[in-house]
């Protein structure tokens, strides 16, 4: 990862359901994104299955997945609902093994 950490910065809890006010643009992001990556969208997810990170959104989105904390994604950006979209993904998926 390209991505630095900087030591004491905060990352946010995750979400177990879309955070952002109903049918506005950053809640209709946040639901594309978690659908682009149950569909295995090629936008966000290489054919062998390595994330893609060609976009702000996939970056904003495999940094929440993996924890990092949101230093390109600014509040209330879409990439920071891509953010939160990862966030709750991986938080969705460690639930679902039993590993939350």
């Amino acid at each position: 990862m390209n991505a630095k950490h900087t030591p004491g910065q905060r990352i946010p809890k995750p979400f177990n359901s879309n955070p952002f006010k109903p049918l506005s643009p950053l809640a209709k992001c946040f639901d594309a994104m978690l659908k682009a990556y149950d569909d295995k969208a090629p936008d966000l997810i290489h054919k062998d299955g390595r994330p893609n990170r060609g976009s702000s959104q996939a970056c904003g989105f495999w940094d929440g997945f993996n924890g990092i904390p949101p230093q390109k994604q600014p509040f209330g950006s879409f990439a920071y609902a891509c953010y939160r979209a990862g966030q709750t993904k991986r938080e969705t998926i460690a639930k679902a093994t039993g590993n939350a």
